[in-house]
């Protein structure tokens, strides 16, 4: 999820609750098999209140359900428990160019759902998400959300450029 403000900025993680004394927060990644980790510095926290605030990801260290970070602006416990639930944004260019045919679930929100057909706009696409069985594109469709497999033949053409996704329609859309 990008922000609304600056779309150059990407949700990476989740804050948790502050682990022991000295700053530190429990770090729920978004992808934790990822080594962007290593990419980050700068971060945008946007906190549970709404306020947003800018600092530095100081230190990581992965545990195994989840990382445990120290921010530049919780120097102390009273301050780690400010950033519980809040949302961490980085910039997008820590994360590596893709190959042809490859995008990251950032890149697809907001595009245009096109049936493949017609051509004609049915929908726009809110998520990728993957509920166990393979990854689903949830679309918003006359005020529902409906789930497609990210598949061929579900999917086609997927132009970044023009902010469009051709889908199947005739088979989860009517």
């Amino acid at each position: 999820m990008r922000t609304d403000e600056d779309p150059n900025w990407v949700e990476w993680a989740k804050c948790g609750k502050p682990h022991g004394l000295k700053g530190e927060v429990r770090l729920f990644l978004h992808n934790p098999q990822s080594n962007s980790v290593a990419q980050v510095d700068e971060v945008r926290l946007i906190l549970a209140d709404g306020t947003e605030q800018e600092t530095e990801l100081t230190a990581f260290r992965a545990g195994p359900k989840f990382g445990i970070a120290r921010f530049a602006a919780a120097p102390g416990r009273n301050e780690a428990e400010t950033l519980t639930n809040a949302r961490v944004f980085v910039p997008d260019e820590v994360f590596p160019d893709l190959d042809e045919d490859e995008w990251y679930a950032f890149e697809l929100e907001g595009l245009d759902a096109l049936d493949t057909a017609t051509k004609a706009k049915i929908g726009v696409v809110q998520n990728l998400v993957d509920f166990g069985a393979g990854d689903l594109l949830e679309i918003r469709v006359k005020g529902q959300n409906v789930f497609v497999p990210f598949a061929a033949p579900y999917i086609g053409a997927i132009d970044l450029q023009a902010g469009t996704v051709e889908v199947e329609a005739n088979d989860f859309l009517t």
